[in-house]
């Protein structure tokens, strides 16, 4: 008896974009990863163990408290657009689940590895 071969579904939604768009889309993913590295490797990093409200913190620290939680709703916004992105397209559903676990769990890390590997490669012009 022939085996029945899977039939993968096809996208959930059409997304054709041309290379400008796809290369703008990377260029918005790296943004949250130069954020986050330049938090981590420059004074910046202070900010977190100062109380923003007490009197002996700096002028800009109620400034950079909003940018970044702007900056943690940018990330998070960009991390659905991905997941919403990776649901629709036609590939293992064990490939799926590894790629929004580590979307999940890397964030900002692995969003450029994403953008990189599969979503360049999944559009078509």
């Amino acid at each position: 008896m022939p085996r029945s071969r899977v039939q993968v579904p096809p996208p959930a939604f059409k997304c054709d974009m041309s290379k400008g768009k796809i290369y703008a889309v990377g260029v918005i993913t790296l943004i949250p990863l130069i954020y986050t590295l330049v938090v981590i490797f420059t004074p910046l990093r202070e900010a977190f163990f100062t109380d923003p409200t007490s009197p002996s913190a700096p002028d800009w620290m109620l400034y950079f408290v909003a940018l970044h939680f702007l900056m943690f709703l940018y990330v998070a916004l960009l991390l659905a657009f991905y997941i919403v992105h990776l649901l629709g397209r036609p590939m293992d559903r064990t490939i799926k689940i590894m790629w929004i676990l580590t979307l999940l769990f890397g964030s900002v890390f692995t969003m450029p590895l994403y953008w990189f590997f599969v979503f360049r490669n999944s559009q078509t012009t």
